[in-house]
């Protein structure tokens, strides 16, 4: 008795009896049907694999219901936010993939196996959850968006630690077509600000990145005039984008109006513990809430719910993921370093070579971090703490001498430098000494100084929580900023993290 394939008109096993007498017949039948088997076998396998390569069409640019990203939230997939079409065609390989403007290449087979294996997890092809149809131009800005986050999203990093950009941001962006039509004017305005080849300025003139803005914005007031919509997690999650734009590329007015929309957005859903049950929305919206002003080194902001520098919990409460929510403001916090830098032409071509008593100083910072990374490689040192302290009270000041809404008679910096001049047998000897000098001068200079070097404080010990090449890539940057000499040489390489845009692209997220 010989065995025969299953088919789709009988599920069950057909069999032949044999009924010749002869060894040699049967084994002859026998074999033909086994050779039947296998040609069976290979047909159906390759139906199978021609199936798993077809990808459905991508849905035209439209709103997308919030219903299915809510369902996500709390897990580590993906929203699926294309509606699925019932018509597929087969995608041969990554080089169908449109190229982009000027040359440069939309997503290449590396850039599409790194995505992939960010997104192993989540058991999802990427390009079935864009919420948009993309163009060449799309992918020439996604590549870039991804591009500089490079580490944290190809880097062969165990989906059991937290990767800011794969666990919150790339969901959130690809949950609706408002939020990516911001993040794709966000990179389309770090893209001309990297190859422009000028010094870094607030704002953006790129036309590309103004469109997609304004693309973003017209969503979302088509959703806010809704009102089964306007409190919608897609709501929510666009204007967290749009902020992020203004923050970077924009001016503190625009900010402010994004702002205070969230806040009355929150307000009017109950408050933020409301967003409980997107853990992903709670965590960005919660970073923002600490936000009075658009940048970190601004000492009106508020980090104590996630320093152990104070233990006032008032906004987030017991819910907060600290280790997440660092994680998070790190790769906020970077940015804001290359905002600083561009603040200032200045800054940026000198440093603080125009102060000679503070630019001493920096370069004893300098020095002493040089030494203590060659000797302490793996752990963190006990000065570690004192001269990160050093450079956040020093760059707070530089941003508030900088920054256009300073109105003070007196330049901060200025007086700082006097102080360091006719005081420098008392700072001169240890980073601690230096550290304890700064204190003393931010509480008896300055009418709000404790609150300023409370803030300072609270900076410090945040990263102090994070991962060692994420805290001495900080100081790398900062003393690139302030160690600057005329000739705008700094003291270390960018290939080895000394600028923010080269350490958010190596920074491992924690």
């Amino acid at each position: 008795m010989a065995g025969s394939p299953s088919s789709a008109e009988n599920e069950g096993s057909r069999f032949t009896f044999v009924l010749d007498g002869h060894h040699a017949g049967t084994r002859s039948h026998a074999m033909r049907v086994h050779w039947t088997e296998r040609q069976k076998a290979r047909q159906e396998k390759k139906r199978q694999q021609t199936r798993r390569r077809a990808l459905p069409i991508l849905a035209k640019e439209g709103p997308v219901s919030s219903a299915s990203y809510s369902e996500s939230q709390g897990t580590n997939t993906f929203p699926a936010t294309v509606q699925e079409s019932s018509t597929t065609e087969q995608v041969a390989g990554v080089d169908n993939v449109e190229v982009g403007q000027c040359g440069i290449p939309g997503v290449p087979a590396q850039l599409l196996t790194g995505l992939n294996h960010a997104l192993a997890s989540t058991r999802l092809d990427p390009f079935d959850s864009f919420p948009i149809k993309l163009t060449s131009q799309h992918h020439k800005l996604v590549h870039h968006w991804l591009s500089t986050h490079a580490t944290m999203m190809f880097e062969n990093i165990p989906a059991s630690n937290f990767n800011p950009m794969r666990d919150v941001w790339f969901p959130l962006d690809l949950s609706n077509p408002a939020s990516f039509n911001a993040i794709m004017a966000h990179s389309a305005a770090h893209l001309a600000h990297y190859y422009g080849g000028m010094t870094p300025t607030r704002g953006t003139n790129s036309s590309e990145a103004l469109k997609f803005k304004a693309d973003a914005v017209q969503i979302l007031n088509h959703w806010l005039s809704d009102p089964e919509k306007a409190l919608s997690n897609d709501a929510f999650a666009a204007v967290v984008r749009l902020l992020t734009f203004e923050r970077y590329w924009g001016v503190e007015e625009e900010w402010k109006i994004h702002r205070n929309g969230l806040q009355g957005m929150i307000h009017a859903r109950g408050g933020l513990h409301q967003l409980h049950s997107d853990w992903r929305l709670e965590l960005v919206v919660g970073l923002i809430s600490f936000m009075s002003k658009p940048s970190w080194f601004e000492s009106t902001n508020d980090l104590s719910e996630i320093s152990e520098h104070s233990m006032r919990r008032s906004i987030l409460g017991s819910s907060i993921d600290l280790h997440k929510m660092r994680c998070l403001w790190l790769i906020s916090f970077i940015q804001d370093m290359r905002n600083l830098m561009g603040m200032s032409s200045q800054l940026y071509m000198d440093g603080l070579s125009v102060y000679p008593s503070l630019y001493d100083a920096v370069l004893f910072i300098r020095d002493n971090f040089q030494v203590e990374s060659q000797t302490c490689k793996t752990q963190h040192h006990e000065s570690d703490y004192d001269r990160l302290a050093c450079l956040f009270a020093i760059t707070i000041m530089v941003q508030e001498s900088v920054s256009l809404a300073y109105s003070a008679a007196i330049n901060e910096l200025a007086i700082l430098e006097m102080s360091l001049q006719t005081y420098r047998h008392v700072w001169e000897g240890s980073i601690h000494l230096l550290r304890s000098f700064l204190h003393n001068h931010f509480v008896n200079s300055y009418p709000n100084g404790e609150l300023k070097i409370d803030y300072v404080m609270q900076m410090t010990d945040v990263v102090s929580h994070l991962s060692l090449e994420a805290h001495r890539g900080i100081e790398k940057c900062l003393l690139n900023m302030l160690c600057r000499t005329w000739d705008g040489k700094m003291p270390f390489f960018v290939a080895d993290g000394g600028t923010p845009d080269s350490l958010l692209s190596t920074v491992h997220g924690y």
